[in-house]
């Protein structure tokens, strides 16, 4: 499709229960900047768009990802004297937006601790990069280990005054997790359960971002951070109460691939350029 003639469609969120509220888009001019929802395959075509195209490595992406986690992370942390953060990394280039969101959280003197679902060696391509970047700066990360604990008490001093970052999994999950990645999960609702607040790094894991299916189990997110663009499968009504506040962040993508591959939901306002690039 060429998005150059897509119309602006109603936004589904809008008319949703006043409880529901409505995707914004993050950037500093929010009404200037359309939002576009796309299903999960069109979603992972847009890095290699992106590269093959217009020349933007993965890495870029990835930078700009984690710079507006980081945002995100400081705004929900907003108050806390003493704020404690626990970032969940899964095997793939969610983690390694997670691990750009701890190098950045250290420059704010907020040194998170990383748990890391698969040896830090075992990491390929971008993600990898970050791995290595991390460890260079002696930040806290290590193999999750499962609290060997039947009682949700004795996690209350892990979770006080916790944010904890969801960055397991991302739109490529087809199945249910399992293993050390469910337990993962688990861990992340059970310290919410405590009062932690949750930031899901593009999709919360364990939910199929193309069904709108969530498995069992699936991270309960206080806020999740979209990538680039919504994702179809948020508009479902199993959806609407793991996602929490959702939000859409700019991370580079050119807006020329945006409407090659996505519906747009919310168009700029009056008097800022459109899509072509005309007033």
């Amino acid at each position: 499709m060429t998005g150059q003639d897509n119309p602006a469609k109603p936004n589904p969120f809008a008319a949703r229960e006043p409880s529901i509220r409505a995707p914004i888009a993050s950037t500093p001019d929010r009404a200037s900047y359309p939002i576009y929802e796309m299903d999960a395959d069109s979603c992972r075509l847009l890095d290699e768009i992106c590269l093959t195209e217009y020349g933007i490595s993965g890495i870029a992406l990835m930078e700009n990802a984690g710079a507006g986690l980081c945002k995100h992370a400081i705004e929900m942390l907003g108050g806390i004297a003493n704020p404690r953060v626990e970032i969940y990394c899964g095997p793939g280039n969610n983690a390694g937006d997670g691990l750009v969101l701890a190098r950045r959280l250290a420059n704010y003197r907020i040194n998170p601790k990383i748990h890391l679902l698969i040896d830090p060696n075992s990491y390929t391509g971008d993600a990898a990069t970050n791995m290595r970047i991390v460890t260079r700066l002696g930040l806290d990360a290590e193999v999750f280990g499962p609290v060997t604990t039947d009682k949700a008490s004795d996690l209350e001093p892990i979770a006080a005054d916790t944010l904890v970052v969801d960055a397991i999994f991302g739109t490529g999950l087809k199945r249910a997790p399992e293993g050390i990645s469910k337990l993962m999960i688990e861990a992340i609702n059970a310290k919410r359960k405590l009062g932690a607040q949750v930031l899901a790094v593009d999709v919360p894991s364990g939910f199929d971002a193309q069904r709108g299916q969530p498995s069992t189990p699936c991270v309960q997110a206080d806020r999740t951070v979209s990538l680039a663009a919504l994702k179809s499968g948020f508009t479902a009504l199993h959806a609407q109460g793991l996602l929490g506040h959702v939000v859409v962040e700019d991370i580079g993508i050119p807006i020329q691939a945006m409407s090659r591959l996505g519906n747009l939901v919310q168009s700029p306002s009056a008097g800022i350029a459109d899509q072509s690039g005309n007033l």
